[in-house]
């Protein structure tokens, strides 16, 4: 119950920043719209289960709802210039360096949201000097901090997930692509065998050089004319920044390629901003019918897949109440559960 009350709250703060943000572009017909849709999607999405439903992913609904109360914070800052609003966020970002590794994005996007408004919009009330010295030089600091605290008392620079395994530096790569399946595409259902020769195709050499040198031209020349991009568009690629960002921090972990759930958390945070960015996507480009036409085709493609997926949640759910809940239980027995599974089809049993 605490997960579902969290994830509504941290719904609800994605939906005022995005809200916010596109409401200050003009010339974007589905402003209130996109953001509505964003986050629809991303809660009707068949990936963010594992985290919603199994307790032991709790910190991953709460670090994501602390980042986005920083950001709001930052973003009430920026329009206000109110000290308090700098005070309040610096100490949720205190509180979030003791959750999980995401608040390492949250300074970048702290910083881009001021950028953003500032240069981009040419809004708030505030200089963006000021905006640095109150809100991003702290949570600096406190970063800084995190990772003293860690090397001595446990000579680790990383709390959560420890030492990641190595990897060559092609298969890490080659996880840009396979997310892109993943989520748009919803990989994780399509049948091992032609999941798999999708896996080898984003592996290959050449097929990552050529996605790589596209992603580059792109970056470059979205930078050489950033300042002739209509205002329409100045959100998205704020948006894409997320996302490159969100993808860049998950690509040493796992890769969510087996059963129907596991380790679909490592996903969450990216979650939250491709959905989003697909919506203002569609509303950039799609017309006045289009556009609900394109975001409710994709909420059903969503929940179709989201029934699927709480089906194997409430089928974990009876193997356990009706083989564990139910053994014998003598206290003067030891019993011995040699093959009592963890995971129901990449579905974690819960309770076992």
């Amino acid at each position: 119950m605490l997960s579902i009350v969290l994830a509504f709250f941290h719904y609800v703060l994605f939906l005022l920043i995005f809200l916010k943000i596109h409401f200050k572009q003009s010339e974007l017909k589905f402003s209130a719209g996109a953001a509505f849709a964003g986050v629809m999607l991303f809660c009707l999405s068949p990936h963010i289960s594992e985290v919603v439903v199994w307790e032991p992913s709790f910190h991953y609904l709460l670090g994501l709802l602390l980042m986005m109360a920083v950001m709001v914070c930052a973003q009430k800052f920026v329009e206000t210039s109110k000290t308090g609003y700098a005070i309040l966020g610096g100490f949720v970002f205190l509180c979030s360096s003791f959750c999980l590794e995401v608040f390492y994005l949250t300074p970048l996007f702290v910083v881009m949201l001021g950028i953003y408004y500032k240069v981009v919009l040419k809004s708030g009330v505030m200089l963006l000097r000021k905006y640095f010295l109150y809100l991003t030089v702290p949570q600096l600091f406190i970063f800084l901090l995190h990772f003293l605290l860690l090397r001595i008392m446990y000579h680790q620079t990383v709390a959560h997930i420890g030492t990641i395994a190595q990897q060559p530096v092609q298969v890490m790569l080659a996880k840009s692509l396979k997310y892109i399946f993943h989520i748009l595409f919803y990989g994780r259902f399509w049948n091992d065998s032609l999941r798999t020769k999708i896996y080898q195709f984003c592996e290959s050499g050449t097929v990552l050089y050529m996605f790589y040198g596209v992603f580059t031209v792109f970056i470059i020349a979205t930078l050489a004319r950033f300042r002739n991009i209509r205002l329409k568009w100045k959100p998205f690629f704020f948006l894409f920044a997320m996302v490159v960002m969100s993808l860049g921090l998950i690509l040493p972990l796992w890769l969510p390629d087996t059963g129907i759930v596991i380790y679909d958390r490592y996903t969450y945070l990216l979650d939250a901003f491709v959905y989003m960015f697909v919506a203002l996507f569609f509303a950039n480009l799609s017309g006045r019918y289009g556009f609900p036409a394109a975001i409710m085709s994709l909420a059903l493609v969503n929940y179709r897949f989201t029934h699927k997926v709480v089906a194997y949640w409430q089928q974990s759910a009876d193997v356990v109440n009706h083989l564990v809940a139910t053994f014998p239980n003598e206290p003067a027995k030891k019993v011995l559960l040699l093959n009592l599974p963890e995971c129901f089809d990449g579905v974690q049993m819960v309770g076992t």
